[in-house]
């Protein structure tokens, strides 16, 4: 049921936890000491708290476990009646009709919550479709850019709270027109696909594939300096040899290049406008004095 920390800790500990409820009430009420008639009057109460509380942790399950304290402290006050107030016990139709009163509205309490839990993971569920519709590609299933800017920002933000480089790969296609207007767009968007694929397939798990738009896409590398940038950089453009599209990858680190989310895209994309320049499948490295360091895989 409810992954809580109060219903975990409830479903672990909850035959203790009624069992010194049973003692700390039902021997008091046997030996009128510390508790008040009126708590005897009131075993409704003493039931109707517990089971609302554990159904909805618990379910059905939980429900139940509630019927045990307010039977024991029937029973109790059973026992009193008999043993001290010299009083006849109530006949064995009423003691089964209370039991089965109790049991019965414990069950239906139980089904209800549960019923109740099915549709809010449902509805959870729904809200978290409608969440991943909002951050996903629907072409190529890599998250979209308004993601990607998001991600990067809270990146460095950590980043720098942690004293830890973030690098930022720019990769465009460098053929993707070409694909379009031979094969037609539906063999465009096969490519963008199988792109989309090798990227995901050759970085880490903690790294952050995006879409940006059109042939664009981007890859965040937290805890990542400009070394490990490129030789990611090195791999994504030797896979992409096997694609009909081929790419240019430009790269950039933070704090090197950059002081903000912002800029390490900047300089980024300056640093693949430079690939682009030198020609298809490059990899080029920004330097934040305006001068670039170049890195070339050409295809075999």
């Amino acid at each position: 049921m409810r992954e809580k920390p109060v219903g975990y800790v409830l479903k672990k500990i909850s035959w203790k936890f009624w069992m010194a409820i049973i003692i700390s009430l039902s021997v008091p009420i046997i030996r009128e000491t510390y508790f008040p008639d009126f708590f005897v009057d009131e075993v409704w109460n003493l039931y109707l708290i517990p089971v609302a509380i554990l159904a909805y942790y618990d379910g059905l399950r939980g429900a139940l476990i509630a019927v045990i304290p307010c039977c024991m402290i029937f029973l109790a006050v059973e026992l009193k009646s008999l043993f001290i107030e010299k009083k006849a016990l109530l006949d064995t139709g009423q003691v089964f009709a209370f039991m089965f009163i109790i049991v019965w509205i414990s069950i239906v309490i139980g089904n209800l919550t549960e019923k109740l839990h099915e549709k809010e993971k449902k509805l959870e569920e729904m809200n978290l479709s409608l969440a991943e519709l909002t951050v996903v590609d629907p072409l190529t299933g890599l998250y979209n850019r308004r993601y990607l800017e998001m991600r990067l920002e809270s990146e460095i933000k950590r980043a720098k709270r942690k004293g830890y480089p973030v690098s930022f790969l720019m990769i465009d296609g460098d053929n993707f027109k070409e694909i379009n207007d031979t094969y037609g767009h539906p063999e465009g968007d096969r490519a963008l696909k199988q792109v989309a694929e090798k990227l995901r397939s050759l970085v880490r798990n903690e790294d952050i594939v995006a879409r940006y738009g059109g042939d664009e896409f981007c890859v965040v590398l937290p805890d990542a300096d400009k070394k490990v940038a490129m030789e990611v950089a090195k791999r994504l453009c030797q896979a992409s040899h096997d694609a009909k599209l081929s790419i240019s990858i430009g790269y950039a680190s933070y704090p090197a290049d950059a002081k903000n989310s912002e800029e390490l895209i900047e300089a980024a994309d300056k640093a693949l406008l430079e690939a682009k320049k030198q020609g298809k499948s490059k990899a080029v490295c920004y330097i934040p004095v305006g001068k670039v360091t170049r890195s070339k895989w050409n295809p075999a």
